[in-house]
């Protein structure tokens, strides 16, 4: 990986030899002109700004935006969203460009707002370019924190021809209950540089549609993901990434540059998450979380379960989730012993036309309608009674009930979670997923125990407070678990199917074989 700063090996160094290199770096970044202008811009606790090396690379990053893909990964309380609004301040009052800060919910846009509008108004340089807002008013930051979603400030500037430009920095928050409106805003984002703050908290549908919306602007754009390693998703994924250059500050640096003390950290350790929040650690694959909460499939696992050749062979099945025209995805998944594969998901088709989807993939994959099972609860509760009417019998699949208490049913707390350690099993066992994004949220399932030893997943609700959106595609995955019919009814297949399952059985099934 490619370090901008430390470009030193920190981990080598004993804390004294630490101290000593990062003295010594800092003499070094006193004498740059990067340094003596934040310096004379901003102040802090009412004397000039003094930045560490560290908080100088972030500046000199996004000043000169030295970088089409940069990540930052920095101790919490260290002082990143500080230098971090200066940069851009110091950058859009500069140059007429237009910025989007992307932030994972309301509380963190406005510490940055906040930021942005103390240093505008305590500065004349600043004050004079902001345009359309009295700065002398008293009450105009807390108007401004009143935004509840995203904020533009315009900002005036003389460019090179000498005509006056405007650059902006527009706020934007990614909750999860607003997420397909933040993607609609950012691929209608009209500027080329984007910085993604507490990135690890934005999902991995808000960090594709970021791509997206810059694929199409050539090379002159600028991506900084900044945050603490709260999870495996892009984050981790990006910090893998060689195509990205990164700044790493842990609590080893922080303590050297003297902005810890020996006595914060102690007591830092005694609260939840310290290895994220301080020694900036991605937790393990398999890691439990504070709250008991142990993820169901593992990165590896998934990845390792991807295909790009399905080849199914066997009797299909067929799991429906229906959803209603909003954010939530109506899907369809078919399921054969050896592999799954997502036939239908949109988040704007209504339950009728979804209705037709369902016929469409019992029909295109040969699968028996009485393999075929549904999610009736809330808005689906009406499909299995249109299908039947057009001759398509489904079952109907109460996943929130309880299970029966006979055999190892009795360890799980409804049929949603027993169904779905059928599909990790499933997986284990070598099943494989044709190869598609959307498998990934299966790394967002999470499960324990109740007080009773009976496995429950996380709520859909309880997701969604994190930041994560409903499983569609795992849900519709569990229900081709939840019934197995044992005939398979010929008059559905073409005799070419029939010599197909001959062919791929090495057991030589015959042409009534159980369905798995």
């Amino acid at each position: 990986m490619s370090f901008l700063y430390p470009s030193f090996n920190y981990e080598s160094l004993s804390l004294e030899e630490l101290k000593k290199k990062i003295e010594r770096e800092t003499e070094k970044a006193r004498e740059t002109k990067e340094w003596k202008l934040a310096n004379a811009l901003f102040k802090q606790d009412s004397q000039a700004f003094q930045m560490s090396p560290g908080q100088l690379a972030i500046y000199n990053l996004i000043i000169k935006r030295q970088h089409k893909f940069s990540q930052i990964i920095a101790s919490t309380q260290w002082g990143k969203s500080l230098v971090v609004s200066r940069a851009i301040l110091t950058r859009i009052t500069t140059f007429p460009e237009d910025w989007l800060i992307i932030t994972p919910d309301t509380k963190r846009g406005r510490i940055l707002l906040k930021y942005i509008v103390q240093d505008t108004s305590e500065n004349d340089y600043f004050k004079a370019k902001l345009v359309g807002i009295d700065i002398k008013d008293r009450t105009v930051l807390n108007r401004l924190l009143e935004e509840k979603s995203k904020l533009k400030l315009t900002f005036q500037v003389v460019g090179e021809d000498g005509k006056l430009k405007y650059g902006s920095i527009e706020i934007l928050t990614a909750e999860a209950r607003r997420k397909y409106n933040t993607i609609n805003s950012i691929m209608g984002f009209g500027g080329r540089n984007i910085i993604c703050d507490e990135s690890s908290l934005c999902d991995n549908d808000i960090d594709a549609g970021v791509f997206r919306m810059l694929a199409g602007k050539g090379e002159d754009t600028f991506l900084c993901k900044i945050g603490n390693p709260f999870y495996r998703n892009h984050f981790f994924d990006s910090w893998q990434d060689k195509d990205y250059k990164k700044i790493f500050i842990n609590d080893k640096i922080g303590i050297a540059e003297g902005r810890y003390t020996e006595s914060f950290l102690e007591k830092a350790k005694e609260k939840p998450k310290y290895d994220v929040l301080f020694g900036c650690k991605f937790p393990d694959e398999d890691a439990i979380d504070t709250e008991g909460w142990v993820p169901l499939f593992t990165e590896t696992e998934v990845n390792n379960a991807m295909v790009d050749e399905d080849a199914p062979f066997g009797i299909p099945m067929l799991g429906s989730d229906p959803a209603d025209v909003g954010e939530d995805e109506s899907v369809n998944v078919v399921r054969w012993p050896n592999v799954a594969k997502i036939t239908f998901a949109d988040n704007r088709i209504d339950l009728i036309d979804f209705c037709g989807k369902i016929e469409e993939s019992i029909k295109n994959h040969r699968v028996d309608p009485r393999n075929s099972n549904v999610d009736p609860i809330g808005v689906g509760a009406m499909l299995p009674a249109v299908l039947k009417e057009h001759g398509m019998p489904v079952n109907r699949v109460n996943v929130a009930e309880v299970c029966d208490l006979e055999k190892d049913e009795a360890q799980f707390i409804n049929k949603r979670a027993k169904l779905a350690w059928d599909a990790k099993e499933w997986i284990s066992k070598g099943g494989k997923l044709k190869r598609d994004d959307r498998w990934l949220e299966l790394l967002d399932i999470r499960y324990k125990q109740d007080n009773r030893r009976r496995m429950k997943l996380m709520s859909k609700e309880e997701m969604r407070k994190r930041g994560v959106k409903s499983p569609d595609v795992f849900d519709a995955l569990c229900l081709t678990f939840a019934k197995r019919i044992i005939i398979y009814n010929q008059t559905l297949a073409e005799a070419d199917f029939e010599k197909m399952l001959k062919k791929k059985n090495k057991k030589n099934r015959n042409s009534r074989m159980t369905a798995y």
